[in-house]
Formats: structure tokens, C-alpha cells, sequence
């Protein structure tokens, strides 16, 4: 889904970015455990609208994923991006190539006026890492 930013999913009535975010975490010195339980609610209200198959975990979480997933209780099964930390940097230059998505070309900043959209890149990264699954 290009040009989508799950990451501001309204859940509990707050923006789960301002609650959730790996940023949040540090700052707020989370545990694995309290990281989880909030990001289970943001799995499961994924899972409420998306029905996945599976979610590939990307980021410098990937990292530890072992660490946070033993937190986290969903039904859908969970992942690390094999590629770690790069899965977003390397989607984004299949997505610029045209390779990712049967060759569909997403707008390109000059396009979108400028506009942040972050999200969708880790997303393309995860449809990436999934081709090597």
C-alpha cells in the first residue's frame, strides 16, 4: 500500500506513534515487556483491519527481535526482516527501480510536494525482505 502511514493508527484514542514508537520506548526507558503489551495493541487493531498473513519486522528492532517478540501476543506470525536495519533502505531502490510491484512506480518526493512519507519506505522494505522467504 503505497504512500501509507500505519504508523498514526488511532488505537486506545491516541495516535500509537506517540505511544509506541521506538523513540518512545528509549525515551520512556520501556521495558521489552511494556514495549510489547502496547505494541500488541497496534498489531491486533492491524490484524482487526488488514488480516495478514504475516508481519516482517524491520528497523533496528530487528536487531533484538528475539527480545520483543517474546512480548508480544497475536495470531498472525511475526518475523524479523532478514535484512535487518537495511530491509527499508533496499525496498525503497527496488521501489525507485520499478522492480517491487510488478514494476509500479511510486510518486517521487517532487511529486508529493515534499511530504514525509517514512512509513510507506519500511513498509517496501518488508515486501522486499518477504521475496527471500
Amino acid at each position: 500500500m503505497p504512500n501509507t502511514e500505519l504508523g498514526h493508527l488511532i488505537v486506545d484514542g491516541k495516535d500509537i506513534e506517540t505511544r509506541a514508537s521506538a523513540g518512545v520506548r528509549e525515551k520512556q526507558d520501556y521495558s521489552w515487556k511494556k514495549w510489547g503489551k502496547l505494541l500488541t495493541e497496534y498489531f491486533r487493531e492491524l490484524e482487526r483491519l488488514l488480516w495478514p498473513d504475516l508481519f516482517i519486522i524491520g528497523g533496528g528492532v530487528s536487531d533484538e527481535f528475539d527480545k520483543l517478540a517474546a512480548y508480544i501476543d497475536i495470531k498472525t506470525r511475526m518475523v524479523p526482516a532478514q535484512m535487518l536495519n537495511l530491509a527499508g533502505i533496499v525496498g525503497a531502490a527496488l521501489a525507485a527501480e520499478g522492480s517491487l510491484a510488478g514494476g509500479v512506480n511510486h510518486q517521487s518526493a517532487k511529486e508529493t510536494k515534499g511530504e514525509n512519507h517514512n512509513g510507506s519506505l519500511g513498509a517496501i522494505g518488508a515486501l522486499a525482505d518477504a521475496e527471500q522467504l
